[in-house]
């Protein structure tokens, strides 16, 4: 159960942030097991999704209803519980009971943003060693986990975000939340959370005009492109709109025909296979290098020779351009050395830090990478 299905079944049920515990356990609840309530009830709680207690009246058939609605869901929603809500006939209890609250609440990460001002003071500490500082720097992170969220959740909501999901306006929130744990000055007596919500929406809306064309197109032209899409919208001709953007009719023609261009382009990377054939890619399909074209077991001892250079090379790059957690998190996340590729979660685990944390380090890391392959261009 990921956040974006999570949020979109409770947004009909949204009053003022809250859901009500009669929409909770009349309409959402009954078509899940116990164990993916919880699981819902956290992931509302992440979002500053609360659940409204508060008196309202109920369908005096209301528990019927329960029963009907997980005996229907049944059949095509796996259960990963032993039973479903409604199927105990007493899913209001379950709801209102303190055990339930209990687990809630302790599933929740608390949010003081009052501790920001002390943490980010700690942070600057120059006492700190680098493990000390990265400690304290995951803790901000924990503190304000829910505003990024959140910023990023109204973004993903309000504005055409392409290819990227709900979790990638996250990461880059996260990175706009690292900026300004650097850039804040707690001098100044106003609070960070404050202060970060401009750099969390400055890094998602960067993002989200980086990616939105298969090349890269200047932020300023992709800017003169949605003013051009919102002044067709309102059916005004070639000279007016030439007019209102102060360029001539020929530069208007070639945004066009650049947008035309841009929006029609198809990523290399681009999945063209099914899921029985492994998900192939067009670069796949085209490259000599594919299955069809390349058997490993062929290889000449001058091809193994090469990857075991390559091999060692890869490793010194890493040692020498990344700090030693983005190299261990790299060497995890891709498997080198034979390894099996780790996930988020397992990586997280074995730091004790949140996988949104272990993906906020290899983008940086990988990030690190890039800046010194161009460097390598130039020298």
């Amino acid at each position: 159960m990921n956040d974006v299905t999570v949020l979109n079944i409770v947004q009909p049920y949204l009053y003022d942030g809250k859901v009500n515990i009669s929409d909770l356990e009349n309409e959402i609840l009954p078509q899940f097991s116990k164990q993916q309530g919880y699981e819902f009830v956290n992931i509302l709680a992440d979002h500053h999704i609360e659940i409204d207690y508060g008196d309202r009246p109920i369908d005096a058939s209301a528990a019927t209803k329960i029963t009907e609605s997980a005996d229907s869901t049944q059949h095509h929603i796996p259960q990963q519980g032993p039973m479903l809500f409604g199927s105990e006939g007493n899913l209001s209890e379950v709801l209102n009971s303190s055990d339930f609250k209990r687990r809630v609440e302790n599933n929740k990460i608390e949010t003081d943003y009052h501790d920001n001002v002390e943490l980010i003071k700690d942070y600057r500490d120059q006492d700190l060693t680098d493990k000390e500082k990265e400690d304290v720097r995951d803790q901000i992170w924990l503190v304000n986990k829910r505003l990024v969220q959140k910023v990023a959740y109204h973004y993903y909501k309000t504005h055409t975000t392409g290819s990227m999901s709900l979790e990638d306006l996250i990461v880059e929130g996260y990175f706009g939340l690292d900026k300004a744990i650097d850039m804040f000055d707690p001098s100044l007596g106003y609070e960070f959370s404050t202060y970060a919500v401009r750099w969390i929406k400055q890094h998602i809306d960067r993002a989200v005009k980086d990616t939105a064309y298969t090349v890269r197109l200047p932020v300023h032209v992709q800017e003169s492109m949605a003013k051009l899409a919102r002044l067709e919208r309102e059916n005004l001709t070639d000279d007016q709109i030439a007019e209102q953007m102060s360029i001539s009719k020929s530069a208007l023609h070639d945004l066009r025909t650049n947008r035309a261009v841009f929006q029609n382009m198809v990523s290399i990377n681009l999945k063209i296979g099914s899921e029985e054939d492994g998900d192939t890619s067009l670069e796949d399909f085209l490259s000599y290098s594919n299955d069809f074209m390349h058997d490993d077991d062929e290889q000449s001892p001058e091809d193994l020779a090469l990857k075991a250079d390559e091999a060692e090379d890869i490793s010194k790059m890493l040692h020498t351009e990344l700090k030693t957690r983005e190299e261990e998190v790299l060497r995890m996340r891709f498997g080198f050395n034979n390894q099996e590729p780790m996930t988020l979660e397992a990586v997280g685990k074995k730091f004790g830090i949140t996988r949104e944390r272990v993906r906020q380090i290899e983008e940086k890391a990988l990030k690190k990478l890039k800046a010194y392959e161009a460097r390598l261009e130039y020298e």
